[in-house]
């Protein structure tokens, strides 16, 4: 089983400026509240979780290793909030 890792230092600036943070985004994962994984376009090497979080979608790009997934970060997204059918407020 992989485990996941992440740096505690952008932990804290995702709690202060975009009010979440890794350790719930592992719940999510791990609760199967996955819309999607994609490939992230900008970067080869990385993939996308797409989390609903407050019926609004979250991006949180990671790299996969072969027993850790590390975290990168995480950033709301009007783009697959709409593709994915999603109404922020409801």
């Amino acid at each position: 089983m992989k485990y996941f890792n992440w740096s505690s230092d952008k932990n804290e600036i995702l709690k202060h400026t975009r009010g979440i943070s890794f350790e719930e985004i592992v719940y999510l994962v791990q609760s199967g509240k996955i819309l999607g994984i994609e490939e992230n376009p900008r970067r080869s090497n990385q993939k996308m979780y797409i989390l609903e979080i407050e019926n609004f979608a979250v991006i949180v790009p990671f790299v996969e290793k072969d027993n850790e997934i590390f975290l990168k970060t995480a950033f709301p997204s009007r783009k697959y909030t709409k593709r994915y059918g999603l109404k922020k407020g409801e």
